[in-house]
């Protein structure tokens, strides 16, 4: 089963389609986000908190998580994510360093 890790801004309206959409792709989700949402509550071992406001941060933060899951005979995460603009250059930055197909960050930070 795919592993994706979505960013999720707090805020985020999208948050219900994006993971009805992930769950009917028979994907694994993890979520990163400024604060615990409610549907954290059911999978803790699946939320990651992130500063969105420092991308690079955030960023690094994605990287060591992964790097944990595959540790820990998990595997890593297949994906990288954003459900809206908030979190768009966090998950570039994430996925370039993971090596995962990504856009390039440069482009998204213009």
């Amino acid at each position: 089963m795919p592993r994706l890790l979505l960013v999720l801004p707090t805020a985020s309206y999208r948050a219900e389609q994006q993971l009805d959409a992930s769950r009917r792709l028979g994907a694994e989700v993890v979520t990163a986000s400024e604060e615990r949402q409610a549907f954290t509550a059911r999978y803790p071992e699946r939320f990651l908190e992130v500063d969105l406001a420092d991308p690079e941060a955030a960023a690094t933060s994605i990287v060591l998580a992964a790097e944990s899951l595959r540790r820990d005979g998990r595997g890593g995460i297949d994906g990288v994510l954003s459900v809206d603009d908030r979190g768009l250059l966090t998950a570039a930055i994430a996925a370039e360093r993971l090596g995962l197909p990504h856009n390039p960050p440069a482009a998204v930070a213009v």
